[in-house]
């Protein structure tokens, strides 16, 4: 196969073709970080409604990858149609996540739906159970065992995220 540079970019996006969108399955959170825009006030979405908007933002943006956010998509309870949906449909899932609900079988069978990639939001003002006060530093031990988990599966990319602030 000959690679040439129209395959491997898509450059210039515009609204009608744009490399990603983003849906919100769940305002539903089982932590309250420092600076989080959601609020719970409407909880779990009908998948019906997640599904049309999935259909709607690909048809309007052309894009080929769609972030699954929250509150905590892991605890929504149709996650893993919804994952399928977004691959059955040519679009790349990626998870935002704070990982806490994420355990070695959920990964193996959000994989199995057609997971691409998995973003996890894992920083030192979070209220995670276990490692409250913990360092930037001290919480890449936390960060290592999910990027091991996720490594063990193949085939589904991991990254992090935190959030800076002042202090």
């Amino acid at each position: 196969m000959i690679v040439t540079s129209d395959r491997l970019y898509r450059f210039p996006w515009s609204k009608s073709d744009n490399a990603g969108g983003w849906v919100e399955v769940t305002d539903e959170c089982s932590f309250s970080c420092p600076g989080c825009y959601r609020h719970k006030l409407e909880g779990h979405r009908p998948l019906a409604n997640v599904e049309k908007d999935i259909l709607d933002c690909r048809r309007l943006t052309n894009c080929d990858g769609m972030a699954i956010a929250g509150g905590e998509p892991l605890g929504y309870p149709r996650i893993l149609e919804v994952v399928s949906f977004m691959s059955r449909h040519g679009i790349k899932p990626t998870l935002l996540s704070n990982g806490d609900l994420l355990t070695p079988e959920l990964a193996q069978e959000l994989k199995k739906a057609g997971l691409a990639k998995i973003h996890l939001h894992i920083d030192s003002a979070q209220k995670r159970p276990g490692w409250e006060g913990k360092s930037e530093a001290e919480l890449n031990e936390l960060r290592q065992r999910y990027a091991d988990m996720i490594s063990e599966l193949g085939g589904v990319r991991c990254g992090f995220n935190m959030t800076l602030t002042r202090r």
